[in-house]
């Protein structure tokens, strides 16, 4: 049976993904006009903005991965609030 911290951790990897690829793909969809698209030609701007919104969800993901420090709070306020 599979823990639920790796099947969520899983879940979140594919959205990662799913947005990175998609966001990749927009930019070309708008570029070649596929689908009925109008032309909107790739711009040194688009291309900053495709690439802020992928760092940000790399920070993003990187926040996720539990820490010590963390793991360490989390147990003393857990402590905490069984009046220990």
């Amino acid at each position: 049976m599979e823990n639920s911290n790796v099947r969520r951790r899983k879940v979140d990897v594919l959205a990662f993904v799913r947005l990175i690829v998609g966001s990749v793909v927009a930019l070309m969809l708008d570029h070649f006009g596929l689908l009925g698209l109008s032309v909107n030609h790739i711009t040194a701007g688009r291309v900053v903005g495709v690439s802020v919104m992928i760092v940000g969800l790399v920070i993003t993901q990187i926040s996720k991965v539990p820490s010590p420090v963390r793991a360490a709070h989390n147990v003393t306020q857990a402590q905490k609030t069984d009046g220990r």
